[in-house]
C-alpha cells in the first residue's frame, strides 16, 4: 500500500517517498487525470497531477487530436508538479555535473526558429533531460516520459504542448512521408488553402482577413502537416499558440477581450509581451470561425510584404520557383531540419 503524504502540488496528492530515489516512476503516483488522443493513426496518453492543467490541454488539442480510451497508445506522456522532486532531481544534477557524468547539446524539441538542446545524465536505459531556464526535469523511458516542474510552473503548459507535438510528429514521421510546413491554413467550401513563409510575412493577417471577408474556416494558424493519400494531397493542422502582433490587432480589433485592450494601448502587450498570444479556439471564436482537423490542399499562396502601392498584388510563380521558395518554409532551423531529435524519435529508434 502506497502511503500518501501532506501535497506540495495544487490539485493533488504527494508521491509517496518510499525508496527516498529521484529515479521515478509514473505508477508511483496518483494520477489525477488521464486522457487518450489520437492525432490521424498516432495515438499518445496524457496524464497528470494537476487538475486545473486538463481543460487548457483539451482546448489545445482540439480538434486535430481526436479523444480516445486511455491505455492503448504506445506512446505516454506525464506532467507532474511537485517542488520537492524537482529539488531532488537539481542536486542530483549538481552531483552529476560534479562528477563530469552528464551530456550536452542534445537535440530535444523543433521550434520554428530553433532547435531546443538539452543537457542532462543517463540511468541504465533511462534519460534524464534538463532544461535549466525553466527549472524542469524530463524522464525519458522507452516510450514514456515525464515532465516534472516546480508546482507553480508558468512554462508546464506550454513546454508540455511542445514535448507532445515533438512525440506525435516524430511519430507520424516514421511512418509516412510528410512535409512539415510553417504556414497557416484556411479552408473555403472544404477545400484547403495555405498561407507558407517565415516570421513577420503576413500570415495572420491573411488568414484573419480570409476568415472575416470569406467565411473560411480555420486549419492552422502556424503549422501545417502535408501528406498524400492515394490520388490527392491533404493538409492537417497543428495545435500551436496564435502569436498577433500590433499591426494585426488594429485591423482586427475583434480579437482583444475587453481586458486586453487597455494593456496594448499602452504598448506594454499582455503580461509583458509585444504579441497577443491565444490558444486557437479563442483565436477562431472571436473571429467566429469554425475549426477544422484537415482538408484536401487546393493551394498554396507565399505571402511576401513589399514597399509600394496599399492592397494585395497576386504574382504567379512557375513550378520551379514554387518549389524553391517552399523549401524555404519547412518547419524548423535549415541545419537541423534532418537531425532527429530524442522527444521525437521514441518510437523509431535514436
Amino acid at each position: 500500500m502506497r502511503k500518501k503524504v501532506l501535497s506540495d502540488k495544487p490539485g493533488g496528492n504527494s508521491p509517496s517517498r518510499a525508496g527516498g530515489s529521484a529515479a521515478i516512476h509514473r505508477d508511483r503516483f496518483d494520477n489525477i487525470w488521464r486522457r487518450g488522443y489520437i492525432y490521424q493513426e498516432v495515438g499518445l496518453d496524457v496524464s497528470g497531477n494537476d487538475q486545473t492543467d486538463l481543460p487548457w490541454i483539451e482546448e489545445l488539442l482540439h480538434p486535430w487530436c481526436d479523444s480516445v480510451s486511455p491505455g492503448c497508445a504506445s506512446m505516454s506522456i506525464r506532467l507532474t508538479r511537485s517542488d520537492m522532486l524537482t529539488r531532488t532531481l537539481s542536486k542530483q544534477w549538481a552531483r552529476h555535473r560534479g562528477k563530469n557524468t552528464c551530456f550536452t547539446d542534445l537535440p530535444c524539441i523543433r521550434l520554428d526558429q530553433q532547435t531546443v538542446t538539452l543537457e542532462g545524465w543517463r540511468e541504465g536505459n533511462r534519460s534524464v533531460l534538463v532544461d535549466s531556464p525553466a527549472g524542469c526535469f524530463f524522464m525519458v523511458d522507452g516510450s514514456s516520459v515525464e515532465l516534472l516542474v516546480p508546482a507553480s510552473s508558468k512554462h508546464a503548459r506550454i513546454i508540455l504542448l511542445s514535448t507532445i507535438r515533438e512525440m506525435i510528429i516524430g511519430r507520424l514521421s516514421g511512418l509516412h512521408a510528410i512535409v512539415d510546413l510553417h504556414a497557416a491554413g484556411f479552408c473555403i467550401g472544404g477545400q484547403g488553402v495555405l498561407l507558407a513563409g517565415p516570421r513577420k510575412a503576413g500570415k495572420t493577417t491573411l488568414l484573419c482577413h480570409a476568415i472575416t471577408s470569406a467565411g473560411a474556416d480555420l486549419l492552422a494558424n502556424d503549422r501545417i502537416l502535408v501528406h498524400h493519400d492515394e490520388e490527392a494531397y491533404f493538409v492537417s493542422g497543428v495545435p500551436t499558440m496564435a502569436s498577433i502582433r500590433k499591426g494585426t490587432l488594429e485591423l482586427f480589433p475583434q480579437l482583444l477581450a475587453p481586458e486586453e485592450i487597455l494593456g496594448f494601448q499602452a504598448g506594454e502587450g499582455l503580461n509583458g509581451s509585444s504579441e497577443l498570444r491565444l490558444p486557437p479556439a479563442k483565436f477562431a471564436s472571436r473571429l467566429g470561425a469554425r475549426q477544422l482537423q484537415k482538408a484536401q490542399l487546393r493551394a498554396i499562396l507565399l505571402p511576401e510584404i513589399i514597399s509600394g502601392p496599399e492592397g494585395i498584388l497576386l504574382e504567379p510563380l512557375t513550378a520551379e520557383e514554387a518549389l524553391l521558395r517552399l523549401k524555404l518554409c519547412r518547419y524548423g532551423v535549415p541545419e537541423h531540419r534532418e537531425v532527429p531529435t530524442l522527444l521525437g524519435s521514441l518510437m523509431n529508434g535514436w
